[in-house]
């Protein structure tokens, strides 16, 4: 089974300018108790021995430094990830090794896998949230978690509008993981987020903040706020709390 991640709504301004934007990442997980499996070439896992730690410590020494570059850890952090324990002493089942990583690096951790034969490293799509105007707005816009939940700001107002709705596959796989030819797989596709179309305008956002940068400055304050309205309608033009963040 595996979750098909849906794509997260844009943020846009009222001319249709991109604010917030989601664009294709992947993950990296590892399934543990397969790794131990290959690693000691049996199937039975249960009261390891002291040769037998030894053997799945050095398989996973022999792969971290080929898997690091592509989870943005070291491969020390690898390998303790392959290895880590539970307060009783029992090896993990899963281990998160990447979150949200660049798709331009997805060819070559598939090689990496496939000249390999690392059945237990597991590539999935994923999303990444991107701000494209870095500081605009952001007070106003917040930010979302590593789930891509948001956390404060529009991104938390309007989460049920911009989340969406995430899908499934479920097939039969051999024991590469890949699907078995002439079996059909349940999919249910993802729903992507709503857009979500906002009164803000870009340029005039822009403008503000530049101004209020300058009065922070001027006037050593600790904070400045500026709200831009069109008084025939109410509508917030600009909203402006500086400092801000990227």
């Amino acid at each position: 089974q595996v979750v098909l991640p849906a794509r997260r709504g844009d943020i846009l301004d009222r001319s249709g300018n991109l604010l917030a934007t989601s664009a294709a990442a992947y993950r990296v997980d590892a399934d543990l108790i397969l790794l131990r499996r290959l690693a000691l070439d049996r199937d039975e896992i249960e009261d390891l021995t002291a040769a037998d730690h030894q053997k799945i410590e050095e398989y996973a020494g022999l792969y971290a430094p080929l898997i690091a570059p592509f989870v943005q850890m070291t491969a020390e952090e690898v390998y303790s990830a392959l290895t880590r324990k539970t307060e009783s002493g029992r090896y993990l089942a899963i281990a998160v090794l990447g979150k949200k990583l660049e798709i331009s690096d997805l060819a070559a951790i598939k090689q990496v896998k496939a000249d390999n034969k690392l059945r237990w490293l597991l590539i999935n799509d994923d999303t990444k949230r991107y701000y494209p105007n870095n500081n605009l707005l952001a007070q106003s816009l917040g930010i979302v978690s590593g789930d891509d939940k948001g956390l404060f700001g529009l991104e938390l107002v309007y989460d049920d509008y911009l989340k969406g709705v995430e899908g499934v596959k479920i097939s039969e796989v051999d024991r590469r993981d890949d699907d078995i030819p002439l079996s059909e797989p349940i999919v249910t596709n993802p729903v992507d987020g709503a857009r979500v179309v906002l009164t803000i305008d870009e340029k005039i956002q822009a403008i503000v903040e530049n101004e209020a940068g300058k009065a922070l400055e001027a006037k050593k304050a600790e904070g400045v706020t500026i709200i831009v309205t069109r008084p025939s309608t109410g509508e917030i033009l600009a909203l402006v709390n500086s400092p801000d963040f990227d």
